[in-house]
């Protein structure tokens, strides 16, 4: 059954390599803008570092409000389904799917470069928590729902995707909810290591 699965998936990466590809080193250009700025703007940096030492002191000792952050988090996610099924509509949309890629990783790259640059090692821990474990769930739904939405916009079968997008944004929810009751226990347990 799993071999079975994995030829599908290999298959339909193979049939689709051009746009991964393109989505890929989308996310790879935008971690690295923003890796570089990061590293490169100290007053962003000191201003940012002055602000997380009190967030990290007041989260260790109140914590999160896991309700408040499943909503943002869950509406952020599904907001940029919604996005990516709207550039679906048209041809001349879809490379906007590829900039909301790229603007993603670049996010990435500098919330990970600022964590590691000013913390260390406990900076790369806090980024691998708070920055790369919702970004490796959601990441796979963003780009299969970028290819959805490029095959409907070629082939004029928005109706027909619906229904997945549907599910994709169900999984979206998913992942707002590991942001919410996941990343804060984890968050919790390692803010001494910057303390």
């Amino acid at each position: 059954m799993f071999s079975i699965l994995k030829q599908k998936i290999l298959r339909h990466i193979r049939n689709n390599k051009f746009l991964y590809s393109a989505l890929i080193v989308a996310l790879a250009l935008g971690c690295f803008a923003g890796g570089m700025t990061a590293s490169s703007s100290v007053e962003v940096s000191d201003g940012l570092f002055i602000d997380m030492t009190i967030f990290f002191s007041a989260y260790s000792l109140v914590g999160a409000n896991r309700l408040a952050v499943f909503t943002v988090a869950a509406l952020n996610n599904i907001l940029v389904i919604f996005f990516i099924f709207l550039c679906g509509f048209f041809l001349i949309t879809t490379p906007l799917i590829i900039i909301r890629v790229g603007f993603a990783g670049f996010a990435i790259g500098f919330a990970t470069a600022f964590f590691t640059n000013t913390y260390g090692a406990a900076g790369a821990v806090i980024a691998s928590i708070v920055v790369w474990l919702p970004s490796l769930l959601f990441l796979p739904v963003v780009f299969y729902c970028g290819m959805l939405a490029v095959r409907s916009a070629k082939k004029k079968l928005y109706i027909k995707h619906v229904k997945d997008f549907l599910f994709f944004a169900a999984l979206a929810v998913i992942c707002g909810g590991v942001e919410a009751f996941v990343v804060p226990v984890l968050l919790r347990s390692a803010t001494g290591l910057v303390l």
